[in-house]
């Protein structure tokens, strides 16, 4: 996953703020992903007793929520140029 996000990311910005973000992109998503996941998941497995479904289905959604965001992702492979015609007159 990681060799595809740092040639990904960059195509989805304009040249002017490629770099910031790519970067506010990849950096706010670990955070989320990497801060909120583990304090969810815990207060989950407290509540949920012996067995643990909640934290199941929490990342299940998570997982089907990062599917659905991966989907809707524009295509970034280069299309040809259009020709336009000069404007006479």
């Amino acid at each position: 996953m990681f060799a595809v996000v740092g040639a990904y990311l960059p195509e989805l910005y304009e040249p002017r703020v490629r770099c910031t973000g790519a970067a506010v992109g990849y950096n706010l998503g670990g955070v989320l992903g990497g801060a909120l996941t583990p304090i969810v998941a815990t207060a989950l497995a407290e509540h949920g007793g012996r067995v643990p479904w909640g934290v199941g289905a929490y990342l299940t959604g998570i997982a089907l929520f990062s599917l659905g965001c991966f989907a809707l992702l524009p295509e970034t492979r280069p299309v040809g140029a259009v020709a336009v015609e000069p404007v006479t007159g």
